[in-house]
């Protein structure tokens, strides 16, 4: 069997940023995929398009776990880590997953306890943010 051409590779890319882009559209507002990639700059749209089809369409399509469970470990990685503009985000996309404030404010209370006071407070800062904006304007 010969190794593919450059075009199927090409093919096989659009074919799996496509399937990302209706998994995250379905946790998200429709479009938004869209809107990340008609907003990347040419330096920054090959990003994008990785995390695209890596992130959502390798990862969250999986089965294994449900999303509301996937946006948990989520959340609780990027709070642990500090990564507060993409946890705001993902607040969002966990109660559009069906996570409650409950479950998230656990969650926070954990990082809290094992990452560290600022981690805990910062995140339950953004956290508390993210679920007011999304209760005023649920994504789906």
């Amino acid at each position: 069997m010969s190794p593919p051409t450059d075009e199927q590779c090409e093919q096989a890319r659009q074919v799996l940023l496509e399937r990302a882009k209706a998994e995250l559209d379905g946790m998200r507002t429709p479009g938004v995929a869209d809107t990340m990639l008609s907003s990347a700059s040419d330096f920054g749209r090959p990003g994008v398009e990785y995390v695209l089809r890596n992130a959502f369409e390798g990862i969250w399509a999986r089965d294994g776990l449900e999303k509301k469970y996937r946006s948990l470990v989520v959340i609780s990685i990027l709070a642990s880590t500090g990564k507060m503009a993409q946890l705001r985000s993902h607040i969002g996309i966990g109660l559009s997953n069906g996570l409650t404030e409950v479950e998230i404010g656990e969650a926070m209370l954990h990082v809290a306890g094992y990452c560290g006071f600022p981690s805990g407070l910062d995140a339950f800062s953004v956290a508390e943010e993210a679920i007011k904006d999304w209760k005023a304007a649920p994504w789906v």
